[in-house]
């Protein structure tokens, strides 16, 4: 536990400007460069933020309209028929 406290008794004083900083030899860090990825950015939204689903009809609702009334198949009409119709 001495260890610890020795370690981290030693503190760092703020510096009020630049002017005050000590000059060293090491080299200046370089600032990584700044990039737009390409494509669209992605959506920042969360799960919270939805507004949550419609309600889900039961099964009787759904399957009022399961049977759909048979519909006879149109007659063809005859050759006459069809020229009556044309000139009418």
């Amino acid at each position: 536990m001495d260890a610890m406290r020795r370690t981290y008794d030693i503190g760092i004083k703020p510096v009020n400007s630049e002017e005050y900083w000590e000059p060293c030899d090491l080299i200046r860090p370089i600032a990584p460069k700044i990039f737009k990825p390409p494509g669209r950015p992605r959506k920042t939204r969360t799960e919270a933020g939805r507004p949550p689903p419609p309600p889900q009809p039961n099964n009787a609702e759904k399957e009022h309209n399961t049977e759909q009334p048979q519909v006879p198949p149109p007659q063809e009409l005859t050759l006459e028929e069809r020229r009556v119709n044309i000139v009418l």
